[in-house]
């Protein structure tokens, strides 16, 4: 996994901005981001994390973020994959719903 290293400078800037934080996913990452120095994590396209939001499932940030999906793996899932990675039903049925919306448009 590649390292990315974060400037003490914008780690402090990301550690002001969580006082203000409501959506607690991105605040669970500026905590992560202000409590390292260096981050061991492969980051999801900003527009992974805007689309999982805008379809109810923001909490599946970290999963995706785990197994390094990106739009562009987004768009390659499957089925048997998306349950593999969403075992519980009803959220899985969430994601199901907007990435099928995600992908007509695409296509």
């Amino acid at each position: 996994m590649p390292s990315h290293s974060v400037p003490n400078k914008a780690r402090d800037a990301l550690c002001r901005r969580l006082a203000g934080v409501k959506n607690k996913s991105k605040a669970v990452r500026i905590m992560y981001l202000c409590s390292t120095s260096r981050m061991e994590a492969v980051m999801v396209d900003k527009s992974v994390g805007e689309l999982l939001e805008s379809w109810g499932v923001g909490h599946l940030l970290n999963v995706f973020e785990e197994n390094q999906i990106d739009k562009a793996a987004l768009e390659l899932l499957d089925e048997a994959s998306i349950q593999e990675l969403i075992p519980k039903i009803g959220t899985r049925l969430k994601f199901l719903r907007g990435w099928r919306s995600e992908l007509r448009r695409i296509i």
